[in-house]
C-alpha cells in the first residue's frame, strides 16, 4: 500500500491579524491542496487521507467548500478518505458534510462520517472521525475492535484525530491517544492529526504529519505531508517527510544593543525572502533600549525594510532609555522617581536577569528584593522580560513628558 498522508489544513482559516490581506493566505492553501494531490498522482498512491480538520470550522463560506471538493475533482485518479476533525466534527445535518458538494460528490471522493473501514489495495483503511470537538476519549480505541474483524495478515491502517498523550504536553479533554496505539490495535501504520507540527512515536507507526501550511510564527515542523509506502502486514512503514508548504512565516530579531550589527543582519536574512515577497510572513522583533535619538530612525528604517511584503508585522519591545544628562537631571531633580526607576532595574536584573544599566543610589540587597515581590499581589513565576520593560518604558515615557 502507498499512501498520502496529511491533516489540518484547516481550509477558510479567516487569519484575522491580516485583515484583507488574508484572502491571499486562503488562496494559498488551496493550491497548496492541488500541489498535495499532484504529489498523490505523480507517486501513484492508494489512497490521500485527510486526517481531520480539512475546514477551519463547520460554518465555513460555500466558496470554499466547493473550491475543495473541484480540486479533488480534478484529480480523479487519486482516491481521496476524509476524516470529519475536531474543527469540522460530524456533527449531523449542519455540519459541512452534509453540504450539497459533498452530498453529490465525485465517486474518488469518501468522507467517513461514523467509524469503519475500508478495503484499499489489498489491505484495510480504518477510521474513527470526531462527532464533537472536545472528549477524554481516546479516538483510537475503537481500533483494537475494528482490527478483529479483519483477515489476518492484511495491511491495517488507521486514521484518526486527536492530541497525543505526552505527560504535560496535553489537555485530558482533546481526545487524548495513546503514544501506542498503532501497537495497541496491531496497526501497521496510524495517521493522525490534531497538532501543527510533524511528530513520529510508536516506532514510526504513528505519525502526526502537522498542518502543510504554516499558520503561526512557532510551528517549527508544518508544512508538509507524508509519503508512506507499507510493505506487508508486520513491517515498518517507510514513512517520507514531502514539504508542500508555499507560506514561509520567519522571526527575525533587531537588538539595539548593537543597531548597525543588527541592520547589517537582518537586511542580509530579508534579502533571501524579497524574490518573492507575497509568500513570505515576517516578523521583527525590535527589543533592548535606547534613546530617542536611535529608536526614531531604525523605527523608520525598519518600516521602510518591511514595506514591499506582504504580510508583515513589526513587534517593538523596545524601552526608552535615558542619556546621560537626563539621568542626572533625573536625580538631581527627581530623586524619588530616580530610585524607583533603579529600584525596577534591580528587581528586573534579580528575577528575570535582565541587564541592570541604572545603578541605584541606594541599591536594594537581594532579600529586599524577595521580600518587594513576596509581598507583590503577583505570581513571580509569570514574570518576564516584557513586564519590566513596559513598566520602566511608562515611567520614562512620563517622565520625558514633565520635562
Amino acid at each position: 500500500m502507498k499512501l498520502i498522508h496529511s491533516a489540518d489544513w484547516q481550509l477558510g482559516c479567516r487569519f484575522k491579524n491580516f485583515g484583507e490581506k488574508a484572502e491571499l493566505l486562503r488562496q494559498a492553501r488551496l493550491k497548496t491542496l492541488r500541489r498535495a494531490l499532484e504529489e498523490s498522482r505523480a507517486r501513484q498512491a492508494d489512497a490521500f487521507i485527510i486526517a481531520g480538520d480539512l475546514f477551519d470550522d463547520n460554518e465555513v463560506e460555500e466558496n470554499i467548500v466547493t473550491a475543495a471538493v473541484a480540486a479533488f475533482a480534478d484529480f480523479p485518479e487519486v482516491s481521496v478518505y476524509i476524516l470529519p476533525g475536531n474543527h469540522d466534527p460530524f456533527t449531523g445535518p449542519a455540519s459541512v458534510w452534509n453540504r450539497k458538494a459533498f452530498l453529490d460528490a465525485p465517486a474518488n471522493i469518501r468522507v467517513f462520517r461514523e467509524a469503519g473501514f475500508v478495503e484499499v489495495n489489498g489491505g484495510f483503511l480504518l477510521a474513527s472521525p470526531l462527532h464533537q470537538k472536545q472528549s477524554t476519549l481516546d479516538p483510537s480505541l475503537k481500533f483494537v475492535e475494528m482490527a478483529k474483524q479483519l483477515p489476518k495478515g492484511s495491511s491495517l491502517v488507521g486514521v484518526t484525530h486527536g492530541s497525543l498523550a505526552i505527560p504535560g504536553q496535553y489537555q485530558p479533554n482533546d481526545f487524548p491517544i495513546n503514544l501506542q496505539a498503532a501497537t495497541r490495535a496491531d496497526l501497521d501504520y496510524l495517521g493522525v492529526g490534531h497538532w501543527h507540527n510533524w511528530q513520529v512515536y510508536d516506532n514510526g507507526r504513528l505519525v502526526m504529519p502537522g498542518t502543510p501550511e504554516q499558520d503561526s510564527f512557532e510551528q517549527t515542523g508544518a508544512g508538509s505531508i507524508a509519503h508512506v509506502v507499507l510493505d506487508g502486514h508486520g513491517a515498518p512503514p517507510r514513512v517520507e517527510q514531502v514539504g508542500v508548504g508555499s507560506v514561509r512565516w520567519r522571526t527575525f530579531g533587531f537588538n539595539l544593543l548593537d543597531p548597525e550589527g543588527a541592520r547589517a543582519q537582518l537586511q542580509a536574512a530579508v534579502a533571501d525572502l524579497s524574490t518573492e515577497p507575497d509568500s513570505a510572513v515576517i516578523r521583527v522583533r525590535m527589543q533592548g533600549s535606547a534613546t530617542q535619538e536611535v529608536l526614531v530612525p531604525a523605527r523608520e528604517w525598519l518600516g521602510e525594510l518591511l514595506k514591499p511584503f506582504q504580510f508583515s508585522r513589526l513587534q517593538d519591545e523596545t524601552s526608552v532609555a535615558l542619556t546621560r544628562a537626563e539621568l542626572e537631571h533625573l536625580k538631581a531633580g527627581h530623586p524619588i522617581l530616580a530610585q524607583v526607576l533603579a529600584d525596577l532595574d534591580q528587581v528586573a536584573a534579580f528575577s528575570v536577569g535582565m541587564r541592570n544599566e541604572n545603578p541605584a543610589p541606594e541599591p536594594l540587597s537581594p532579600s529586599q528584593v524577595d521580600k518587594v515581590l513576596n509581598n507583590a499581589p503577583i505570581d513571580r513565576s509569570e514574570l518576564t522580560a516584557a513586564h519590566f520593560e513596559l513598566a520602566r518604558q511608562l515611567l520614562l515615557q512620563k517622565f520625558q513628558e514633565r520635562t
